[in-house]
């Protein structure tokens, strides 16, 4: 009887010395930094101003760098700077123009303003869109540019640039277009997106958007 525990006790002892016998996936991966997940439907849509479903935001979150992020672990939960410096504090104005006080009653409040300063330093992965001839002006510019070509490798110059705020308001802009937007149906009685505020151009790595008077102040960016 004593041999049957110990003949279960090697058998183990063997199996455990090597990988699991059901392993789906290659065994020339084994080790290598590769992310396996499922998704439940092909992806439609990487571009941001289209992309609207669970399935692509496993992709485009990795992608695109927004100003603002969530805090991965934080409850109740709390933003935090990704592209930013900092995590905008609102301003306050009357209907004249004079800076409020931060805990101005909500009826005196007729605009918020937000500051966005977008970290310095920041740059796009090498990419031919961003290839430039010696006088600045881009390689890859023109309608067959691409004829017989199926690859970003294809290209043989890449190039890169600096994030500026201009790039957020370029696809902020392009959202409020409609023949950008993704074709969703709405529930009948759901309210339309507001429209997109103004934006002042101090510089091109710094943004104040204003914002129109609601009921209540806006006390966090989101």
């Amino acid at each position: 009887m004593r041999k049957l525990p110990v003949c279960l006790l090697a058998v183990i002892a063997v199996a455990g010395c090597g990988g699991p016998w059901n392993d789906p996936y290659p065994a020339a991966d084994a080790g290598r930094n590769i992310l396996y997940t499922a998704f439940t439907d092909r992806p439609k849509h990487l571009d941001p101003a289209q992309s609207y479903t669970e399935d692509e935001i496993t992709f485009t979150a990795q992608i695109y760098e927004p100003p603002l992020q969530y805090h991965y672990l934080k409850r109740p939960y709390e933003l935090i700077p990704a592209t930013l410096e900092r995590v905008p504090v609102p301003r306050f104005l009357d209907a004249a123009g004079r800076e409020l006080p931060g805990d101005a009653p909500a009826e005196l409040i007729a605009e918020s303003v937000y500051e966005l300063k977008i970290k310095p330093g920041i740059r796009y992965q090498p990419h031919p869109a961003f290839a430039v001839d010696a006088r600045g002006q881009p390689l890859y510019l023109g309608e067959n540019v691409a004829e017989g070509r199926q690859t970003i490798a294809d290209f043989a110059q890449t190039g890169s640039r600096e994030l500026t705020a201009d790039d957020y308001i370029y696809q902020i802009k392009r959202l409020a277009r409609r023949a950008a937007r993704p074709a969703q149906r709405r529930a009948p009685g759901c309210p339309t997106a507001p429209p997109v505020g103004r934006a002042d151009r101090p510089d091109p790595g710094r943004r104040t958007a204003r914002a129109p008077k609601s009921p209540e102040p806006a006390r966090e960016a989101i």
